[in-house]
C-alpha cells in the first residue's frame, strides 16, 4: 500500500484534487449560487474558490524547492519550460477543437510562450525564477542562519502588507506571493524542530480565514480569503519540503515533485477555465445532467488530467536521467490527434471561411466535444492494431489528412460530407481523382509516402517501445469498439425517427447525451448536418446500413391482398389500353448528367437562353420538372429509381447507395429490362463506377459500352473538357438503335456536364451570369452553362435523327441532378429553406417519333415514375406492380427526401396529403419492403412485375 501511495506521489493528488475543488467551486459561483438554499454553503463554494491562489503558492514554493537542492544546470529550466508548454499547447488545441471561437493565432502563440500573457504572469515570473537559481543561491549562501530568518520573514510581512493593501486586486497578489514563494524556496531554513507548530501555524490559519469566509458580514471577505490563504499556504510548503531535504535526491536528477507544475498549469489555464465554465453553466441541468452524472464527469475528467500530468512529469524526469521513455508519445499523440481534428472539422467549411465555422458551431462545446471523442476513439482502434507510436499516429495522421481533403472536394460539388458508404467506393478511385486536381492529389500522396518512411525510420530510433501492454491494449480496442458501434447504433436510430417524425428514446446514456448536446438529425441534408453538428458525428451515423424497416402487419397474407388489389386496378387499366406489344418497341432512357435549366435557381440571370430545343421540345412533349433526390450528385440513386420504379424516400436513409449496398444482394429486383428482349447500355465512362459493371449484368442488359470495356466507337471531348461529349454519347445510341431489328431498352448515362466546371474548358463562353452567388460559384455557372448549351445543340441533332427512324423510338431524357455549384446568399443562410425546393428540381421529357396517348399529372415526378408515365403514353398494358406505380403517378408523383412535391414545385408534408394518397403510399412501401428486404411473397404471384 505504501508502494502505492508513493507511487501516486499523496501530496500531488492532494493538491490536484485542492485545484479542482477550487475551479469547480469557480464554476458553481458562475452558474449561480441561488441553486443552493443554504446560504453558509453557498459561501463555503466561494471561499474554496478563494483558495486557488495559496494552491498555485504551494506548487511554486515546492518545484523551486525541488529545484534548488540540485546541482542546477540551464538542461532544467528548459526541461521545466517544456513541461509548461506540453500542457499549454494542448490546452489551446483542445480549446480549439470544442469551441472555435477560441481559434485565433492569439491563442497559438500563447501557448508557446504563455508567460508573455497577462494570464500566466505568474509563470513568467517563476521561469525568471527558474533561471536566476544560481544567482539566488550564490546571495543566499552568503547569508548566516538568523540573516535568513529575517529576510524569511521580511519577505512573509511584505506580503501580508500588500495583499491587505490589494484587496481588490487579487492578480497582483498572486503575482507577489508567487514572487516571495520563489526567494523563500532558495532561503534553506531548518524548520524540522518546530515541524509540530508550522502545522498547526498554517492548518489553524487557513480554517481561521475559511470560517471568516463563510460566517464573516465584512467587506470583502473572500478577497480576503484569496490574498491571505498564500501566507499560510507558504508555511505549509515549506514544512511539506523538510522530509525531501533527507533524502538523498543528489544521486537521482529527477525532481521529485514535478508532477504538481503540469496540474497548476492545467487547472489556471484560462481557455480550458472557460470552456469547463461554458459547458458548466450551458448543460448542467437536473434534470438532463444531474450531479451523479456531473460527478463521473468530474471523476474521469481529474484522473485523464492527473495522469496526463503524471505522464508529463515522468517523462521528462526520465530525460532528466538520461532515460527514453514511450510516456514521452503522450503528448505528441495528444497534439497530433486534436489537430487532426480540428483540419477534419474545418473541412467541412473549406470553401465557406472561417466566419462561417464560427457562425454554425458557435457555442456548442459539447457536440464538438462528442466529435472528438469519436476521432479519440478511431486513433485509440488504430494505435492499439499497430501498437507502435510512430507508425500508428503517422497512419492516422495521413488518413485524416486525406479523408479532410476529400471531404473538402466532395462538399465542393455535392454539397455533402464524406460518410461510411463512400468508403465502397473505393475501387472506383481512380476514375474519382480524374474529376478533382490530379497534380495535387500526387503531390499529397508522395508527401504522405515521405511521412511513412521517416515513421518507420523513427521508429527503430526515438520513441520505439510498444504503446500499450496486453491487456490494456485489449481492453482499450474492445472499449473503443463497443462505444463506436454504440454510438453508430443510437445516431442510426436517430435517423429512422426523423425520417418517420418520431420523438428519439433517451432512455439510452449515449443518446441522452447526443439529444443533451443538442443533435437533431437531418439525415436528407447531411451537409447541415455535418457542419453544424459536427462531421465525425454525421459520419457514424451512417455506418450502419439497412434497407428498410419492416412494415407494420407485414405478411403473406397482408402482401397478397395488396397483390390482388392492385391486380384489380390493372385489370381496370388494361380494359382501356389497346397494346400489349412493348418489346417491339425502342425505349431509350437518357440520363443527361446534371442537365438543370439554371435560371430556376434563386436570382440566377443568363445573359441568353441556353435551352431554346430544349424548352421547345418540352412545350410540345411530356415533359415538366424532376423531383431530384440528389444535389451535386447522387447519380446512381436516380439511376436506380428510374429502371427499378422503386424510391429512395422508402428505404431507409442509411441505404444511401441501393447498386452499393442492395443490388449484390437481393435477386428479382423489378427493372424495367424484364420487358425486353433486347436491353442495352452505354456510358462513356468507366464501368466500374457505383459497380455499375456489377448491377447492369445482374439487371439483364447484354451490352455495356463504357470506355474501360473498349466498345466506345465515339470519343470526341470539347474543348479542354476530360469527358466523352453528349453528340458521341447520342451518335453511340444511334449505333445501337440501328443494330437491332426489333424493338430493345436502352439505357444511356452522358458524361459531358460532370463537374468539375472550370472556366476555359471550353475554347469560347457565349453566357454570363448575374447572382446574388459568390464570385466563385458565377464563374464554375458560366462553364456549366456553356456545357448545356451544348448538350441542347446535340440534343437537337439526335432528336432531328430519330424522327426520320422507321421504327417506332421513345426517349426519355431527364437530367439527374443539379451541379454543386450554387453557393452564396441567394440559397444559403435563411434562404437555404426556400432554395432547398429549387436545388432538387431538374428537367425531364418524354419525346416519341409517333403519335402516343396523352399523359396527365405530368408537372412534376420523381425519377421512379418515368416507367408507368411511359407505359401510359404508349398506351401499354400493365402488370400489377405497374398498375400500383400508375396510381401512384396520379395521387403523389413526386416523392423524395421525405417530402412531397406538388404541380407548383412547393414541398409539402405527409401529413397533409389526401387519405388516399397515404393509403397508395402505405401499400407501395409494402411491396417495395416485400421486394427489396422480406420474403418476395409479391414476386410468387405470376406476372406480377410483367
Amino acid at each position: 500500500m505504501r508502494r502505492f501511495i508513493d507511487r501516486l506521489q499523496f501530496k500531488n493528488l492532494l493538491l490536484g484534487g485542492g485545484l479542482l475543488a477550487a475551479v469547480l467551486g469557480d464554476l458553481i459561483i458562475d452558474k449561480g449560487l441561488g441553486m443552493f438554499s443554504h446560504v453558509e454553503l453557498a459561501r463555503l463554494i466561494e471561499v474554496i474558490a478563494a483558495l486557488k491562489p495559496a494552491l498555485v503558492v504551494i506548487a511554486v514554493y515546492c518545484v523551486m524547492h525541488s529545484l534548488v537542492i540540485k546541482n542546477w544546470t540551464v538542461k532544467y529550466f528548459l526541461m521545466i519550460y517544456l513541461v509548461i508548454v506540453s500542457v499549454t499547447v494542448p490546452s489551446v488545441l483542445i480549446s480549439m477543437a470544442i469551441d472555435v471561437r477560441t481559434m485565433n493565432w492569439t491563442n497559438a502563440f500563447k501557448s508557446v510562450f504563455p508567460f508573455l500573457f497577462r494570464d500566466y504572469f505568474y509563470l513568467g515570473l517563476f521561469l525568471l525564477g527558474v533561471l536566476a537559481i544560481p544567482l539566488l543561491k550564490s546571495i543566499v549562501n552568503r547569508l548566516n542562519n538568523k540573516a535568513r530568518k529575517i529576510t524569511v520573514l521580511a519577505t512573509i510581512v511584505m506580503g501580508v502588507a500588500s495583499s491587505l493593501l490589494l484587496l481588490n486586486h487579487p492578480s497582483v497578489s498572486l503575482l507577489i506571493w508567487v514572487c516571495i514563494g520563489i526567494v523563500d524556496s532558495v532561503v534553506n531554513l531548518n524548520y524540522a524542530e518546530r515541524k509540530f507548530s508550522l502545522y498547526t501555524i498554517s492548518l489553524i490559519g487557513i480554517f481561521i480565514l475559511m470560517i471568516a469566509g463563510v460566517f464573516g458580514s465584512f467587506n470583502y471577505r473572500i478577497s480576503i480569503v484569496s490574498n491571505l490563504a498564500p501566507l499560510f499556504a507558504l508555511i505549509l510548503s515549506i514544512n511539506m519540503t523538510e522530509e525531501d531535504e533527507s533524502i538523498e535526491f543528489d544521486k537521482s536528477k529527477k525532481i521529485q515533485i514535478l508532477l504538481l507544475l503540469p496540474l497548476v498549469v492545467i487547472f489556471t489555464n484560462p481557455l480550458l477555465l472557460n470552456l469547463s465554465r461554458n459547458f458548466f453553466i450551458g448543460y448542467f441541468k437536473p434534470i438532463q445532467i444531474g450531479w451523479l452524472w456531473l460527478l463521473a464527469i468530474l471523476i474521469v475528467s481529474f484522473l485523464a488530467l492527473y495522469g496526463y500530468s503524471y505522464v508529463v512529469s515522468e517523462t521528462f524526469n526520465d530525460l532528466l536521467d538520461g532515460k527514453h521513455s514511450i510516456k514521452g508519445s503522450v503528448p505528441l499523440i495528444v497534439i497530433s490527434v486534436i489537430t487532426m481534428y480540428i483540419i477534419y472539422n474545418y473541412s467541412e467549411f473549406y470553401a465557406l471561411g472561417f466566419n462561417a465555422m464560427i457562425k454554425q458551431q458557435n457555442g456548442r462545446i459539447y457536440l464538438a466535444f462528442l466529435n472528438l471523442l469519436l476521432v479519440v476513439l478511431w486513433y485509440f482502434i488504430l494505435s492499439t492494431v499497430i501498437n507502435r507510436f510512430w507508425i500508428s499516429t503517422t497512419l492516422f495522421c495521413a488518413v485524416m489528412i486525406g479523408f479532410s481533403f476529400a471531404n473538402v472536394q466532395k462538399i465542393q460539388y455535392r454539397n455533402e460530407p464524406i460518410i461510411y458508404p463512400d468508403l465502397a467506393m473505393v475501387k472506383s478511385l481512380p476514375e474519382i481523382i480524374k474529376m478533382v486536381n490530379v497534380q495535387l492529389i500526387i503531390l499529397m500522396l508522395i508527401g504522405i509516402l515521405g511521412l511513412l518512411i521517416l515513421a518507420f525510420f523513427l521508429q527503430t530510433r526515438v520513441l520505439k517501445g510498444k504503446l500499450f501492454k496486453l491487456i490494456p491494449r485489449v481492453l482499450i480496442f474492445i472499449a473503443s469498439g463497443i462505444l463506436l458501434w454504440q454510438f453508430s447504433i443510437v445516431e442510426n436510430q436517430m435517423n429512422l425517427n426523423a425520417w418517420l417524425n418520431k420523438k428519439n428514446d433517451i432512455s439510452n446514456p449515449i443518446a441522452n447525451m447526443i439529444v443533451t448536446a443538442g443533435y437533431t438529425a437531418h439525415p436528407e441534408n447531411l451537409g447541415h448536418n455535418a457542419q453544424a453538428y459536427g462531421p465525425a458525428l454525421v459520419f457514424t451515423s451512417t455506418e450502419i446500413i439497412k434497407t428498410m424497416d419492416k412494415p407494420s402487419g407485414y405478411s403473406k397474407i397482408v402482401v397478397n391482398k395488396v397483390v390482388s388489389k392492385y391486380q384489380k386496378l390493372a385489370d381496370k387499366i388494361n380494359k382501356k389500353r389497346k397494346n400489349n406489344n412493348l418489346n417491339k418497341q425502342t425505349v431509350i432512357y437518357i440520363l443527361s448528367e446534371s442537365y438543370a435549366d439554371p435560371r430556376r435557381v434563386p436570382s440566377v440571370k443568363l445573359s441568353s437562353d441556353p435551352i431554346p430545343y430544349m424548352e421547345t421540345l418540352k412545350s410540345n412533349n411530356t415533359s415538366g420538372l424532376m423531383y431530384s433526390s440528389g444535389y451535386g450528385g447522387g447519380t446512381a440513386n436516380i439511376e436506380f429509381e428510374a429502371l427499378t420504379s422503386l424510391s429512395m424516400n422508402n428505404f431507409d436513409p442509411s441505404l444511401v447507395t441501393p447498386y452499393v449496398f442492395l443490388v449484390p444482394r437481393v435477386n428479382n429486383l423489378p427493372v424495367i429490362t424484364d420487358l425486353f428482349t433486347h436491353k442495352n447500355a452505354i456510358h462513356p465512362y468507366q464501368s466500374t463506377t457505383y459497380d455499375r459493371g456489377k448491377v447492369f449484368k445482374k439487371f439483364g442488359f447484354q451490352s455495356f459500352h463504357t470506355l474501360d470495356n473498349k466498345n466506345i466507337e465515339y470519343k470526341n471531348k470539347l474543348g479542354k473538357s476530360e469527358y466523352v461529349d453528349d453528340q458521341s454519347a447520342f451518335d453511340q445510341t444511334l449505333k445501337q438503335i440501328n443494330s437491332v431489328k426489333g424493338g430493345q431498352f436502352i439505357q444511356l448515362s452522358t458524361m459531358q456536364n460532370h463537374m468539375p466546371y472550370i472556366k476555359g474548358t471550353y475554347s469560347k463562353n457565349d453566357f454570363t451570369v448575374k447572382a446574388n452567388l459568390n464570385s466563385y460559384s458565377i464563374n464554375q455557372i458560366e462553364s456549366y452553362t456553356q456545357g448545356i448549351h451544348y448538350t441542347d445543340l446535340a440534343l437537337k441533332q439526335f432528336i432531328a435523327k430519330v424522327d426520320k427512324l422507321k421504327k417506332h423510338v421513345t426517349i426519355v431524357f431527364y437530367g439527374d441532378h443539379l451541379p454543386g455549384v450554387y453557393s452564396g446568399k441567394a440559397v444559403d443562410g435563411n434562404n437555404a429553406t426556400t432554395a432547398q425546393g429549387k436545388l432538387h428540381q431538374t428537367d425531364y421529357l418524354i419525346h416519341s417519333n409517333f403519335a402516343t396517348h396523352k399523359v396527365t399529372n405530368t408537372s412534376v415526378v420523381s425519377p421512379n415514375m418515368f416507367t408507368p408515365m411511359v407505359l401510359e403514353k404508349l398506351n401499354e398494358r400493365v402488370s400489377p406492380y405497374f398498375a400500383l406505380l400508375t396510381e401512384i403517378q396520379k395521387k403523389v408523383p413526386a416523392a423524395e427526401l421525405n417530402k412531397f412535391m406538388k404541380k407548383n414545385g412547393q414541398l409539402i408534408d405527409e401529413k397533409k396529403l389526401s387519405h388516399k394518397s397515404k393509403e397508395i403510399l402505405k401499400d407501395y412501401k409494402l411491396i417495395q419492403y416485400d421486394i427489396t428486404a422480406g420474403n418476395q411473397y409479391s414476386l410468387k404471384t405470376k406476372n406480377f412485375i410483367k
